[in-house]
């Protein structure tokens, strides 16, 4: 597949690719190069879209009212806030 970088220096990816791979504008990707000197493309996840993503796939395990994976995530958010890395 060849692509086109536009005047604005953006590449434009079709949009069965973009569907595929749930990205629209805005969504945030990153740039790996490979070895023998490839680009590798991939979506790039949010903190807190990793933290929903995991919260959602753990739902059925939770205990009721916000105890075990859920209390260790909010307490993992919390302590990022507070030394400045979220």
């Amino acid at each position: 597949m060849s692509l086109v970088i536009l005047e604005e220096g953006s590449v434009p990816l079709p949009e069965d690719l973009a569907e595929e791979f749930g990205l629209h504008k805005g969504s945030p990707i990153q740039w790996e190069r490979t070895e023998d000197g490839a680009l590798k493309l991939r979506p790039a996840v949010s903190r807190e879209e990793a933290v929903e993503r995991l919260s959602g796939l753990l739902k059925p395990y939770l205990k009721q009212q916000g105890g075990g994976v859920d209390a260790f995530l909010r307490w993992r958010e919390e302590d990022a806030r507070l030394d400045g890395s979220l």
